[in-house]
Order: C-alpha cells, then sequence, then structure tokens
C-alpha cells in the first residue's frame, strides 16, 4: 500500500507542471501549474472586478523564511481562472483556484516558485497576493 501512495503522489505532482504546454494561449506563459483542490476545499475564481488587469507588484517580507526578498518586483495578470505570475525573468501560468470566500483566489505553484498565491480584492480593487509556502507558512505580500 505505502508503494502504491507514493506512486499515486509522484504521478500527480508529474501531472501538476507541464513546461510550454499553453498550447498558444496568450493568457499563458511557459509553465503552467494546476494543483488539484485538497479535499473539502471549494473551487474558486478571480474576482470579476480583477479579470483581465495586470497589476506590477511591490513585495513586503513580513516573516523571514521565504525565498523572495524584501522589496522585489513582479507582474500579476489575471484570468477568470488564472494567475499568470512573473518574477526574477521566471513565469508560471497557475490554474485551478480554491476560495473560502468571493473576496479571494488562492493557488499554488509546486511548478517554479514552490509557494502558495492568494489574490485578495476589496472593494473592486486588488488589495493585496499574499504569498505562503504550500504548507501554509505565511511570507508576505505583493502590492501595487
Amino acid at each position: 500500500m505505502k508503494k502504491f501512495t507514493l506512486f499515486l503522489f509522484a504521478a500527480i505532482l508529474m501531472t501538476a507542471c507541464s513546461g510550454d504546454d499553453d498550447g498558444g494561449d496568450p493568457t499563458s506563459c511557459g509553465t503552467v501549474c494546476s494543483v488539484p483542490l485538497r479535499t473539502g476545499e471549494t473551487p474558486g475564481a478571480i474576482p470579476a472586478s480583477l479579470v483581465g488587469k495586470t497589476f506590477n507588484l511591490t513585495y513586503k517580507l513580513l516573516r523571514p523564511g521565504g525565498p523572495i526578498p524584501d522589496g522585489a518586483t513582479a507582474k500579476a495578470e489575471l484570468t477568470a481562472d488564472k494567475l499568470i505570475f512573473t518574477y526574477d525573468n521566471k513565469c508560471v501560468t497557475m490554474k485551478n483556484p480554491h476560495s473560502d470566500h468571493a473576496h479571494n483566489a488562492g493557488f499554488r505553484d509546486n511548478c517554479v516558485f514552490n509557494l502558495a498565491f492568494e489574490v485578495s480584492e476589496v472593494d473592486g480593487e486588488l488589495n493585496e497576493i499574499n504569498v505562503g509556502s504550500l504548507d501554509g507558512d505565511f511570507y508576505g505580500q505583493f502590492k501595487e
């Protein structure tokens, strides 16, 4: 049973990331990452007021331990169901968002940055993109 569980876990990880499989999709970049929802998670979507927008962001480190330094800049492009995130000349298109309420959409990237991102909207505007570990440790946030 252990071998089967390990095999299943490895298969999920291998299928979650795929390089250059965006099929020419202009709303993607080279690496597409689609981490399956966890048991009990609700599928999410980018809040409608943010769909189709691109944001140039600056990172504020709030807790040590993350791989992104304070003051780093990044670009985030949002579609209804994707976060296209570019930092340090690397890009990942994250699919399969999860959400616990209508103003947030969470994405996991186990393909390029190995981080979790939570897009937050307040009053129709981007509030922040929180950044944390895939295990739930909070590191900081990107803001405009």
